[in-house]
């Protein structure tokens, strides 16, 4: 069905979108007001339920509703050509190529019969219904002795006329009929003829099928509707018929056909049913100019023929190259190799020129449609580029004795031969000589041999496991274990003894200092008893789950599809645990701190559902309901006001707060050892239940879609909707995106080094914004490494709540 429907009273045309049903019909006080209603108030609404028009009474309705003169009791779906009855006025529902429209006409007094149950009698108060009566001939009996003469048969049979014409005068109605415009025929499927009274007909209570044709409009065939009550004016309209447009075209085939905005096919193209009027008729083919024109249909049913040759659109462009043999795009499609001369639409086109071993060349060129073009090229020698990758990364390199950065990196150089040198402080150095070809690419990969440094590892208890980095150094003794590190990197030990819980620390090796390691062995009942719960409950009654720390890589690799300048790669370790929601903050949840937000709607599509996640909040809201939060629970505030704006306080507290985004980051990517690339895993496709994204449902809404993917919600979601992870946790990278703690920064990272629980602050107006929404409709955009930036509230931008853990510092 079309996305509105048209309800024109008397002329006067009001157009009503899907979105602003249902709407009442009625007399005064109704969004819709007919006239000839003088009770006030709404007698019937309007709706629409999975595309289909559907009529009911209001409950409080001052009269009775009718539907082809039948009573309307409860909810009825419009079909083209149902006649609706309110009281004195009469609407018909027409359902064609224009689309949906009521048209309420001229005033008139139908009776609309009763919506109750028919009684079995005239009740107190209440006029007798009249019952039709089957005819029962009289039975062949004696015959009476007595002879009528023909005289006295005939006074009986006049006097039986005089009674029947009396009953039928008393039980006949008057009732005014009319056609607009006047019908060439017209008829009334009455059993006996109808008499006429003062331009009225005189007719019994009952339904009769009233039909009328006129030349150049559509046969009219309705129910006419008498009552018992009083006599009723009926006005009845016929419908023009269209005029028919008749298309004759230059090309005849593949010309596209449009009237008034609206496609009406392509050519050949069987003849166009057009409303009496001036119409805008556009013709578009490839290749030729968009022509429009006006065509007129002066009355009904007329046939208009239309004749046009298109004008070409179409010129030569010569296109020539220095080398020739380049491959040559217009506009981005291959068009061949130099030399070579196209056809081209006229306008703006842009010429691209490529050839191996030299650099790529695009020039843009005005074409103008008829007239011949020329355009060339010189094509210049292209650059070598080499990337250099070294193990371990970060060292620094030269080229032919020139610094040129840390490693990786990669470098467009002329075509030539180079000396390559690769440094780092704890390592040996690693030289190489490498040739660049002119548009070759080459990757050079340098091992530095490490510099080892000693380290000393001491047990309590003695005679437990050490490990380094997960590989086996062998067992403390009384004395302790001595190892020997590559010296540089950062190192991860580990102690192991049964009925102990394994002591992890983290050393960094050098040259030529002595190191150790002393680890204190707990048993587990000693860890769980300084352990914080494994989760905690708001006074709101979000829950919030206990996530421990660890060391990972933040950011994307170089090379992963997809990847933005932002996802740089750093190593982070988070040194503490913290809690973070399972869910993230509803509506309801935010309202009940600000009982005036608002989150909206997109395209029709509500987002103020209790249950769902707010959105169209700042990174300030966020921080301002951390702090409300935490006042109800007495617990120390996260956030400060500072010029008008919020900012976290410069030492942690047990607060409510945003996670970081390195706890974001780690919580949605590190699950049971596995790195996550996606919600769901690291390989495509996009699993069933991974999460509230862009899918079919929300095509009408957004424009595109995922594809092969549904998700059943259009706009947001429940906030424990779909499928958790393994720790409870719901949307972690679907629903909406959420706000973080960080103000957005590119943060590079420091090769060789571990950031320790990062966190960006100072007075920037951005903040960092992480994971996907329910607005996503691109994959690479589904990847948790993807970062996004914002000041302002978003239809597709949440948060959810933290907390620094008990037991740590505060």
């Amino acid at each position: 069905m079309s996305r509105s429907v048209t309800i024109d009273v008397d002329g006067a045309v009001r157009r009503v979108a899907s979105e602003e049903l249902p709407v009442s019909l009625g007399g005064p006080g109704s969004d819709v007001v007919l006239p000839g209603l003088a009770a006030g108030g709404p007698w019937l609404h309007l709706g629409s339920s999975e595309g289909e028009l559907f009529v009911q009474p209001d409950a409080a309705a001052p009269g009775p509703v009718a539907c082809g003169g039948d009573p309307v009791r409860s909810s009825r779906w419009l079909r083209d050509g149902d006649t609706l009855a309110l009281g004195g006025t009469r609407m018909v529902f027409r359902q064609d190529d224009r689309g949906p429209r009521l048209e309420v006409r001229d005033r008139v007094t139908t009776v609309v019969p009763p919506t109750g149950p028919p009684p079995s009698g005239g009740g107190e108060g209440e006029a007798p219904l009249v019952r039709p009566v089957l005819f029962e001939p009289v039975r062949p009996g004696r015959r009476s002795r007595r002879r009528w003469t023909w005289t006295g048969a005939a006074a009986l049979l006049a006097v039986a006329a005089l009674v029947a014409a009396a009953g039928y005068a008393v039980a006949a109605r008057a009732v005014r009929v009319e056609v607009r415009p006047a019908p060439d025929r017209l008829a009334l499927d009455t059993w006996l003829p109808a008499p006429r009274l003062d331009g009225r007909l005189l007719l019994l209570p009952g339904s009769y099928e009233l039909t009328a044709e006129k030349e150049g409009y559509r046969p009219l065939r309705e129910i006419l509707a008498v009552s018992r009550d009083a006599g009723s004016e009926r006005v009845f309209y016929l419908e023009p018929l269209p005029g028919r447009l008749t298309l004759a075209t230059e090309p005849a085939v593949g010309v596209a056909v449009s009237v008034d905005g609206r496609p009406a096919g392509v050519t050949p193209l069987a003849a166009v049913e057009l409303a009496p009027g001036e119409h805008r008729v556009t013709l578009s083919a490839p290749g030729y100019r968009e022509h429009e024109t006006r065509v007129t249909v002066a009355s009904p049913g007329e046939s208009v023929e239309l004749a046009v040759t298109l004008e070409s659109s179409l010129a030569s462009l010569e296109i020539t190259s220095t080398p020739a043999g380049a491959a040559v795009e217009v506009d981005g499609e291959a068009v061949g190799v130099t030399p070579l001369t196209v056809e081209v639409e006229e306008g703006s086109r842009r010429v691209l020129w490529r050839l191996d071993g030299y650099r790529a060349a695009a020039r843009r060129i005005e074409v103008v449609a008829g007239e011949p073009a020329a355009v060339g090229e010189r094509l210049r020698v292209a650059a070598g580029n080499l990337s250099v990758v070294t193990d371990p990364p970060g060292a620094g390199v030269t080229i032919d004795g020139v610094d040129r950065g840390p490693s990786p990196l990669e470098l467009d150089l002329p075509p030539g031969r180079y000396a390559v040198e690769a440094t780092r402080p704890d390592h040996e150095a690693a030289t190489a000589s490498v040739s660049l070809a002119p548009g070759a690419s080459r990757l050079l990969e340098l091992t530095l041999p490490p510099r080892l440094a000693r380290l000393r590892v001491v047990s309590r208890p003695p005679t437990a496991e050490v490990r380094v980095d997960g590989e086996a150094r062998g067992s403390t003794g009384a004395d302790g274990l001595e190892v020997s590190l590559p010296a540089g990197a950062q190192r991860t030990v580990e102690v192991a003894k049964e009925g102990y819980e394994t002591f992890r620390a983290q050393v960094t090796p050098r040259p030529g200092l002595a190191q150790s390691v002393e680890a204190v062995l707990r048993t587990p009942e000693e860890v769980r008893a300084e352990a914080a719960p494994p989760e905690i409950e708001t006074s709101q009654g979000v829950k919030l789950v206990r996530v421990e720390g660890g060391r990972f890589s933040m950011g994307a690799p170089r090379r992963e599809p997809g990847r933005r300048f932002n996802e740089v790669r750093r190593e982070v370790e988070i040194t503490r645990p913290f809690y973070l929601g399972t869910r993230e903050v509803t509506n309801r949840e935010f309202r009940e701190f600000l009982a005036g937000h608002r989150s909206g709607a997109v395209s029709g599509v509500n987002l103020e559902i209790d249950h769902h996640p707010v959105v169209r909040v700042t990174w300030d809201d966020a921080a301002r309901y951390c702090n409300w939060l935490s006042a109800r629970e007495s617990l120390t505030p996260a956030y400060v006001a500072r010029g008008g704006r919020m900012a976290a306080v410069a030492e942690p507290t047990r607060g409510y707060r945003l996670p970081t985004e390195a706890e974001w980051s780690w919580a949605a990517r590190h699950r049971g050892g596995r790195v996550l690339k996606y919600p769901w895993g690291g390989e495509l496709p996009i699993e069933p239940e991974s999460g509230n994204f862009g899918g079919a449902e929300a095509l009408a809404v957004l424009g595109s879609a995922l594809p092969g993917y549904r998700d059943a919600y259009p706009g947001t979601a429940p906030a424990d909707s779909l499928r958790p992870d393994e720790r409870g946790i719901f949307h972690l990278g679907g629903n909406v995106a959420e706000w973080v703690q960080d103000v957005y920064a590119d943060r590079p990272g420091t090769p060789g080094s571990v950031e320790r629980d990062p966190v960006t602050t100072g007075g920037g107006l951005l903040h960092v914004i992480r994971g996907a929404s329910w607005m996503t409709v691109t994959v690479t955009d589904l990847r948790l490494t993807r970062r996004d930036s914002g000041s302002d509230g978003r239809p597709d931008v949440g948060f959810r709540i933290a907390r620094t853990a008990e037991g740590t510092p505060p």
